[in-house]
């Protein structure tokens, strides 16, 4: 099971396909795979797909379960750095699409 020590937390997350990468921000009531199980087989095909589950989500455990979404946005960043990810696709909704448009504005350097 694929898990990335960021900082204080141990990101769970699943890696599939080959190409640019993209990261799937999944709501805060799914895990990051099972929210997007009907697009892996077509976006795989192009790129790589990274599905991390969130500070306090799923697979990815923390001490505490007072997280906010800049702080969860911050652990997407702090992924992409340990994941040598300079730039990505995002798909997201719900909680993902806020941690989305948090990484959009204060990293858009980050966001392809």
């Amino acid at each position: 099971m694929p898990y990335l020590q960021c900082s204080n937390l141990e990101i769970y997350y699943e890696r599939m396909g080959v190409g640019d990468p993209v990261l799937f921000l999944h709501s805060g009531f799914s895990r990051g795979i099972l929210a997007f199980a009907s697009q892996m087989l077509d976006f795989q095909r192009k790129y790589t797909c990274y599905f991390p589950d969130f500070r306090g989500h799923g697979r990815t455990r923390c001490e505490s379960l007072e997280w906010s979404t800049p702080q969860i946005a911050d652990d997407v960043i702090e992924f992409m750095n340990q994941m040598d990810i300079s730039t990505a696709h995002l798909v997201g909704y719900s909680l993902g699409a806020n941690v989305g448009l948090h990484l959009a504005v204060d990293h858009s350097d980050r966001v392809a």
